[in-house]
């Protein structure tokens, strides 16, 4: 995979498409700020008549040292909440979005968003790259 290219994370979008004129996408950071931004778009009529179908959710990471959030969502105003920019490792746009998330008690999260071509689905993808007895993923 290779690394984000040098520029501010908040600002680099990475897209991933399927062939059939929907998409994913959105910013490197994780944060959805533009209409546009999500998991599923659809082009009922390609190349136009897009509807996204699936703009994001929120996934939480709980050790038994805590909680954490490692995903943002942004609204009017600038605000961010839960702001999980901080603990974001690396993002790689190859083969497919790829970010690493970096939680204060050493524990690593992998999560990938995985489009297939010409199939009108994303499929999300967590994998704990630390050893840990307690970790527990919630998703919604």
């Amino acid at each position: 995979m290779s690394a984000e290219p040098q520029g501010p994370p908040l600002v680099r979008e990475w897209l991933a498409t399927a062939g059939l004129g929907g998409c994913a996408r959105g910013r490197a950071a994780g944060t959805r700020t533009r209409r546009y931004h999500g998991l599923l778009s659809v082009a009922m009529q390609p190349p136009g008549d897009r509807w996204l179908l699936v703009n994001g959710f929120d996934a939480r990471v709980t050790t038994t040292t805590g909680e954490w959030a490692i995903s943002s969502q942004a609204y009017e105003g600038g605000e961010v909440r839960p702001d999980a920019r901080a603990l974001l490792e690396s993002f790689a746009h190859e083969p497919w979005p790829t970010w690493v998330f970096a939680l204060p008690d050493g524990t690593r999260i992998e999560q990938q968003v995985l489009r297939r071509e010409g199939v009108p689905l994303a499929a999300l993808s967590w994998k704990l790259l630390t050893k840990r007895k307690s970790v527990t993923l919630r998703v919604k």
